[in-house]
């Protein structure tokens, strides 16, 4: 049965350490050659948004597996992008535009074994708690 999560979910279920762990497991996985990765792949819409000037539609996916996790995780973001300025500081913004003014990605994890979804799930709080969880890695790899 695939689990349906929410972010309130997967914040409860992902603790810092146990993301810290899960993120040192995986780069390790990766200089073993028991883990893949493919790197992000973003397509934009050549035309802009009728309704956000100066913004256009984006599509993101990556995807990676590791042996010892036992699953394949495809991550996908719809995106609306684009880029404002900021005291004269061209920056790269992206739109919450989808309902209730949101931000849109998902994280689909596949069994490898059995092959199928075993959980879909939003990818705001997971992206935070793994941003965070790598930048522990490499600090603690830094400062040997």
């Amino acid at each position: 049965m695939t689990l349906l999560l929410t972010n309130q979910e997967v914040e409860r279920a992902l603790t810092p350490e146990e993301s810290i762990s899960a993120t040192e497991c995986i780069y390790r996985d990766l200089a073993e050659g028991k883990a893949v990765n493919r790197p992000r792949s973003q397509t934009y819409m050549p035309v802009e948004s009728r309704e956000h000037p100066g913004f256009t539609y984006r599509f993101k996916s990556q995807e990676g597996a590791s042996q010892q996790a036992g699953v394949w995780a495809l991550r996908i973001t719809s995106d609306m992008a684009g880029f404002s300025f900021t005291n004269g500081v061209k920056r790269r913004r992206i739109l919450p535009v989808a309902t209730g003014k949101r931000y849109c990605g998902l994280v689909i994890l596949f069994d490898l074994e059995r092959i199928e979804p075993v959980a879909i799930m939003p990818d705001g709080v997971m992206q935070k708690i793994r941003v965070a969880a790598l930048s522990v890695v490499g600090a603690q790899y830094l400062a040997q």
